[in-house]
């Protein structure tokens, strides 16, 4: 089980921009997202691999994290975070 989001952003760049600034809040809180980037696209995906794979509260903070993250870049303030879904 996980949580699965796709941000999307105006270029390349400025996605590679997002994830580098998402690794301090990554190592903060210590849970790493499994996530894939593709040109202007970054598909993210949460679980806690420690308690077998599931979703658990680390999952959720970091996710509020990563939305509140991408609102502060600056193209994307105009743009809605969509929902995080849970996948089985």
């Amino acid at each position: 089980m996980y949580l699965s989001k796709t941000y999307e952003f105006d270029s390349f760049e400025e996605a590679m921009d997002y994830m580098q600034r998402a690794t301090a809040v990554i190592s903060r809180i210590n849970h790493h997202p499994e996530w894939t980037n593709r040109y202007n696209s970054l598909e993210v995906r949460l679980t806690t691999h420690d308690q077998g794979n599931v979703v658990t509260q680390r999952d959720h903070q970091l996710a509020t994290e990563l939305d509140q993250l991408y609102i502060e870049t600056p193209s994307s303030r105009t743009r809605t975070t969509g929902d995080w879904q849970e996948i089985s």
